[in-house]
């Protein structure tokens, strides 16, 4: 479980070293509000394309294979980035990003999903939650103040090489977690089935909700940072400061409760946490309420992320849990497709803040939610 975990606070490095620097880059390459959306969200374009087969794939290929596929991929894409001499060639290189990562993140998720036990999977997620916000703390950060002294070029290749690792150590320690005979039961079950299991339904919704709200975070945050004059290790700081506050509430045994409760409760508080937090961040440019909003961010990240991954992880036994992230993937996939561009598309078009946007994107999700019959 140890590896596991690293391997996911690496693979999550890809993350958030990139949340405050793809927004800049495409602006640096000419892109307007619709530019900057698309370029953040082409990744989650292809991620959701292989997310519609993978889980198929994991439940068939197995965990390990497609792991090792995922950290090369992903290494190979982001030493494109710098080569790049337009918009429309770094969205070419962030749909190839997006193939590495619809690969990686879901068969770690799996693995790590197989690994724990009977009874304690959603803590196990409130785990990988809490790994996934240390890399928050440290990404962004890294990120802002390499990219402040040293350029663009300098994160890509740094965060190459971070891949590079992964795929070393993967490769040497990984082991399948599927057997034939779960092979064989798992050709027998259908995506269908895990679409009426309550549990997940609720976590396909809210991830949408979260994963809208973060996309335009990183889309626009930063740019509207630095337009006002602000150094980019500002921006870095600010998704420190969201994560750090994310990770702490994910190490509680708050993050464990959904293996008694379900996810809803986590949920219904999360969410207008989220909400409320992109208000204030749309509402004002001052740099202290500008914080206010991320820690208010990094609550509803910290609670409503591990009830959602723990609860997929509950949703099927080890021959489906490949197809259950799978699912969970395209939702959470979804979010960064719709709500960065959608909301750039708007602020372009009418002049809307989209924090504003996103913030109604979530309550959106509350809503649907809430009319889910019992």
């Amino acid at each position: 479980m140890k590896v596991a975990y690293l391997l996911t606070f690496i693979a999550f490095l890809d993350t958030f070293f990139l949340l405050p620097t793809i927004g800049p880059y495409a602006a640096a390459l000419g892109a307007g509000g619709l530019g900057m959306g698309l370029a953040v969200g082409a990744y989650s374009i292809t991620d959701l394309m292989f997310n519609v087969v993978g889980g198929v794939a994991l439940d068939r290929v197995g965990r390990r294979r497609l792991t090792l596929i995922g950290f090369g991929l992903v290494a190979a894409a982001v030493l494109l980035y710098p080569l790049v001499e337009s918009v429309a060639a770094l969205i070419g290189a962030r749909l190839l990003h997006g193939f590495g990562g619809g690969m990686l993140t879901p068969s770690i998720y799996t693995l790590i999903g197989d690994l724990s036990e009977s009874g304690s999977r959603g803590r196990a997620m409130g785990r990988v939650g809490a790994v996934i916000g240390s890399a928050a703390v440290v990404g962004p950060g890294i990120a802002g103040a390499i990219r402040a002294r040293f350029g663009f070029t300098a994160v890509f290749v740094l965060l190459a090489v971070v891949m590079v690792a992964g795929l070393v150590i993967s490769s040497l320690t990984v082991k399948e977690t599927l057997t034939p005979s779960g092979r064989e039961e798992a050709r027998q079950m259908s995506i269908r089935s895990l679409l009426s299991i309550r549990s997940l339904q609720i976590a396909c919704i809210s991830v949408f909700g979260f994963s809208s709200g973060f996309g335009a975070l990183s889309s626009f945050l930063p740019t509207q940072l630095e337009d006002a004059g602000h150094s980019p290790a500002l921006s870095g700081g600010l998704f420190t400061l969201l994560s750090f506050v994310a990770a702490v509430l994910m190490l509680t045994r708050f993050s464990g409760r959904v293996d008694s409760t379900g996810p809803k409760v986590p949920v219904m508080m999360g969410i207008p946490a989220l909400a409320g937090a992109l208000i204030i961040v749309g509402l004002t440019q001052q740099v202290s309420l500008v914080a206010v909003g991320m820690v208010l961010f990094g609550v509803g990240f910290g609670i409503v992320y591990p009830a959602v991954s723990g609860a997929t992880a509950l949703a099927a036994a080890t021959p489906g849990r490949g197809r259950a992230f799978g699912v969970f993937s395209v939702c959470y996939s979804l979010g960064f497709v719709i709500g960065p561009p959608l909301a750039g598309f708007l602020s372009d078009l009418a002049g809307i803040s989209p924090f504003l946007t996103a913030a109604s994107i979530s309550l959106a999700t509350l809503v649907a939610v809430l009319l889910l019959p019992d």
